[in-house]
């Protein structure tokens, strides 16, 4: 069992103000049938952020005096404590123990009741986190907390989810892009739910179901793609023409931007079939490989021996820009090849996906070359596929 002491600077060591800090000092000890303390197992010393002058400390009693916000200060106090006890004892009651170590993961933050402060600590502390991500929770966390500035675990609830999703159509926000904010949120509340800080009974997820629509995947077909592989272009248009190689080697190979932007010389190996590209995809961390020499009648190889030429290993293989400037060059390259479509970068992952499908590779094949961890996931492009045939069936004269 934990039991608990309000201390006033326990290391007696004073700030160049006159001042220390109160804590809270929790200590385990094993104890006797008898009640006797046979020997302590761990103690923790958790800070208020409290400082106060030692004449405004009363010891006897563990209590501020003398000091203007006295009463408001012991209110914090026993409100930080009675939060410390609550967790010890839902601890207790789920697991069977609470131990020093379990606490000092819940006394990490600094009000140990804000689900929003545990939000932005996790969120900012986290390094195995990708930037992308960390912009998705910052977005969602920015919506959450203009919502409610204050938000306590106690007040996580069917309610509070339920309001702030129609403060956001009412914003007029997409159904998608409030879909996006759910699941963010959704997963910093599991989280706290694995690190003891919240009861997963009262996961307010548990009765609100995401809405969400369906979404119409661009993608190129075969005789779009011919238009734009056969695009010639003068010196005044060198750049358009890199970024048409890129994007042409990026619906050969279906890399996400982040991973296209990556690739290096070095990434392109010598195999006993030609040369293929060896990276590990930012997103899964996991390893990919293409037999570049294999795909698409070896055209991904073609672009990849023309750049090669003068490259350090260390190189970037491609000219890649920014997401933002790419997607904006891809829309004059679209103009330029006399295509409505907007192209984007995922664009070329679509394209690459359905070409696989329409020319018979077998889903599962799709789905290890996309690494996607769910089959669902890849079964959108089938969809697409499909839609393809009926479109070329409609158009069929049939007598």
């Amino acid at each position: 069992m934990i039991q608990f002491k309000v201390q006033y600077n326990p290391k007696n060591r004073l700030r160049k103000d006159g001042t220390a800090q109160v804590f809270i000092f929790a200590y385990q000890s094993q104890i006797s049938k008898e009640g006797k303390i046979l020997r302590k197992k761990g103690r923790l010393l958790i800070p208020t952020e409290i400082f106060l002058k030692p004449i405004q400390w009363i010891t006897k009693h563990s209590k501020v005096a003398h000091h203007p916000n006295a009463l408001l200060l012991n209110q914090k106090i026993t409100t930080q404590l009675s939060a410390i006890q609550r967790f010890c004892i839902d601890r207790e009651v789920s697991k069977g123990i609470a131990t020093i170590e379990d606490l000092k993961e819940f006394a990490q933050y600094g009000n140990v009741e804000s689900f929003l402060e545990f939000y932005k600590r996790e969120m900012d502390k986290d390094k195995t986190i990708q930037e992308a991500t960390r912009k998705n929770l910052r977005k969602a966390y920015n919506h959450l907390s203009r919502y409610k500035q204050q938000i306590s675990f106690n007040e996580l609830t069917y309610d509070l989810i339920t309001g702030f999703d129609n403060e956001k159509y009412k914003d007029g926000l997409h159904v998608n892009t409030i879909a996006d904010l759910h699941v963010r949120i959704k997963r910093m509340i599991n989280l706290a739910i694995k690190k003891g800080l919240f009861d997963m009974n009262k996961n307010p997820y548990l009765n609100f179901k995401i809405k969400k629509q369906p979404t119409t995947r661009t993608v190129l077909e075969k005789h779009e793609l011919e238009s734009i592989e056969q695009c010639t272009f003068d010196k005044k248009h060198k750049t358009l023409h890199l970024i048409r190689d890129t994007f042409l080697f990026q619906c050969y190979t279906g890399l996400r931007y982040k991973d296209l932007y990556n690739v290096k010389a070095s990434d392109i190996k010598k195999g006993t079939d030609g040369l293929e590209l060896h990276i590990t995809a930012q997103k899964t961390q996991k390893p990919l490989k293409h037999q570049l020499s294999k795909m698409f009648s070896g055209k991904p190889a073609k672009i990849v021996e023309r750049y090669l030429v003068g490259k350090k290993a260390t190189d970037r293989l491609l000219h890649v820009p920014s997401n933002q400037k790419y997607n904006a060059r891809l829309k004059d390259l679209a103009k330029w090849a006399g295509i409505e479509k907007c192209l984007t970068s995922h664009v070329a992952r679509h394209t690459f996906a359905t070409l696989l499908l329409t020319a018979g590779v077998p889903i599962i094949y799709v789905q290890k070359l996309l690494q996607h961890s769910k089959i669902s996931t890849t079964q959108i492009y089938e969809h697409i596929n499909k839609n393809e045939i009926y479109d070329k069936l409609g158009e069929m004269n049939w007598g």
